[in-house]
């Protein structure tokens, strides 16, 4: 019996198994970007990730069918076949074995857990498979992304999914989909799950450290102008959901991005441009508007303000909850049942990660989603360690990205202080990209050329003495 991995005869293709794409210059340095040659799982990858970020599903009202499950569950059982099969028949150790599969497993089976002792099982339940469709993200990624081509064309796919959403919810709010709160008329989100202003406007925020990644590392000038368009769109968005905490991670998104350009030109021209957009966006505001973003250094917003107050309230309902259930919390989905029936009341959502996940999943889940978190961010400053010097075009372009994956976790927890961002994909979604970029390896088949580093001596000519 032909093992899955062993070559295939010449002239036959296979949907399993990926072939040699046309030598082309690419839209990266380091890596092509051809999409010939894909196998059949890697396509369903690209389509579970692109409706995970851009919400077509919901916005043609599919998502009843589930396909964002279905495709994830076909990608991953093919790649743990082929994983098992690499493993036997070469001894290669399977891909997903890393310290953050391990603590991520072991949220899981909390997760789990709590589902069964839940306050409510059939909530619990369904919010489980809500929340473990996201969270297959990353075993796909890792069961199936081992070139340097796939994890820029995942990178790719993943800015086109945030920017079809950003269109979306554009052409939803020229066409009347707004909310009005606090005496502002505020932009939403298309789709459902991210359709609230806060929730919308943090998810497009989320997206900017990778989108910046791809425009910075691109040759492509396509890439970088869609980089750059996303950009544009994603800071007028922001201020017309009056959200204070997503104008507050744009602002630290538009200091890194300024950060990691490559040279001081570049930065200052960036600088004076966001400041520009910044500006004409803020005259173009009304004064309703212009007073709600005020009123984030106001001490009385802390004091007066109820959306505020209620998410104070927040941590210590989710304390109370925790000192009644500590080992495994109430089960997902089960916070506003269980507080509405069993606490004050009121139904109103945590709107804070840690009261969240303490009431939710009590100290058992907590404590395997920390170390996911602890485990993700000591591999990504290790490779960085290991990663100094000039290096090659893919040394820059890697530790850009480690980076830009460590400050995406640090945004998604500054968001955690004041939003109930669990069941976010982009939590399991980016320390996934992390391990996937630094043990990704080059196709077996010729690369285009990387350009040598700053300073270095030119290559010894064909026959030479080395």
């Amino acid at each position: 019996m032909t093992p899955l991995l062993e070559p295939t005869p010449v002239g036959v293709t296979r949907a399993d198994l990926p072939f040699e794409p046309p030598l082309r210059r690419g839209g990266f340095a380091f890596a092509r970007t051809h999409l010939s040659g894909l196998s059949l799982h890697f396509w369903a990858l690209l389509a579970y990730l692109f409706l995970a970020t851009s919400m077509l599903d919901e916005y043609l009202e599919l998502d009843e069918y589930r396909p964002r499950f279905l495709l994830g569950v076909f990608a991953l059982l093919v790649a743990v076949v082929r994983g098992i099969q690499d493993s036997v028949d070469r001894g290669a150790p399977l891909g997903i074995r890393h310290a953050t599969t391990g603590w991520l497993l072991a949220f899981c089976a909390a997760s789990v857990l709590s589902t069964i002792w839940a306050y409510d099982f059939t909530l619990a339940k369904d919010a489980l498979i809500v929340h473990g469709t996201s969270l297959m993200a990353y075993f796909l990624i890792l069961g199936i992304v081992r070139t340097r081509r796939e994890l820029v064309l995942v990178l790719i796919t993943f800015c086109a999914g945030s920017g079809a959403f950003l269109l979306l919810s554009f052409w939803e709010w020229g066409h009347g989909k707004v909310d009005y709160a606090q005496g502002v008329v505020r932009m939403m989100g298309a789709g459902r799950t991210y359709e609230d202003p806060n929730s919308f406007a943090a998810t497009v925020a989320f997206a900017l450290p990778l989108v910046g990644w791809v425009g910075v590392s691109a040759r492509s000038w396509l890439l970088r102008a869609g980089a750059l368009a996303y950009f544009g769109l994603a800071f007028v968005a922001v201020f017309y959901t009056s959200s204070r905490s997503a104008l507050v991670l744009a602002a630290l998104c538009a200091l890194f991005v300024v950060a990691i350009l490559r040279s001081w030109t570049a930065r200052g021209v960036a600088a004076v441009v966001l400041l520009t957009l910044g500006v004409a966006l803020v005259a173009s505001l009304s004064d309703a508007q212009v007073e709600r973003i005020q009123s984030i250094l106001s001490a009385r917003t802390y004091e007066k303000e109820e959306s505020t107050r209620g998410r104070i309230v927040g941590y210590a309902v989710g304390w109370r909850i925790f000192t009644e259930h500590p080992l495994l919390g109430v089960g997902p989905g089960n916070w506003s049942a269980y507080r509405q029936n069993k606490v004050d009341g009121d139904p109103l959502l945590p709107h804070n990660l840690p009261g969240q996940i303490l009431a939710t999943r009590g100290g058992l889940g907590t404590l395997a989603f920390l170390g996911f978190l602890a485990a993700a961010v000591v591999f990504a400053g290790r490779a960085l360690a290991r990663r100094r010097g000039p290096g090659t075009a893919w040394d820059h372009a890697l530790r850009t990205l480690l980076w830009a994956g460590l400050f995406s976790l640090a945004l998604l927890v500054v968001s955690g202080l004041a939003a109930h961002n669990l069941e976010r994909p982009n939590w399991v979604l980016v320390p996934a990209l992390l391990v996937a970029a630094v043990t990704c390896r080059r196709e077996p088949w010729p690369e285009p050329e990387e350009p040598p580093p700053a300073g270095a001596p030119p290559p010894p000519a064909p026959g030479a003495r080395a």
